[in-house]
């Protein structure tokens, strides 16, 4: 964040260069929008999904990173990297989708009964 710039040199040099620097402020605008529409979608997420299942969302945070850093940064992606990013969405797939698919194998069991 632009406050972060202040601790670079002289703090006060710092601080007067934030407040008096339009673009600092509009990055710690954007900073905050992002912030905000972040945690909107996250509690959104839970009331749509529940909590066990937006849980399970929120571990993807380590494959968009992934994606993110190779987009934007120019990250390189390594076999080890991709196989490890599968892993992780295949893993998040299975605890997802796995108790509704036996959930479902239960119901039909006992209805067969």
């Amino acid at each position: 964040t632009p406050f972060m710039l202040a601790s670079l040199g002289d703090f006060a040099e710092g601080m007067h260069a934030i407040f008096t620097y339009w673009p600092a402020w509009l990055l710690l605008l954007f900073t905050a929008l992002v912030g905000m529409s972040s945690f909107i979608c996250w509690y959104t997420g839970i009331d749509l999904l529940g909590a066990a299942k937006a849980l399970c969302l929120n571990v993807t945070y380590s494959a968009w990173a992934v994606l993110f850093t190779f987009l934007f940064f120019g990250g390189e992606l390594s076999q080890a990297v991709v196989i490890g990013c599968v892993l992780v969405l295949g893993g998040i797939v299975f605890a997802t989708l796995l108790p509704e698919h036996l959930e479902k194998l239960k119901q039909e069991k006992l209805s067969k009964a």
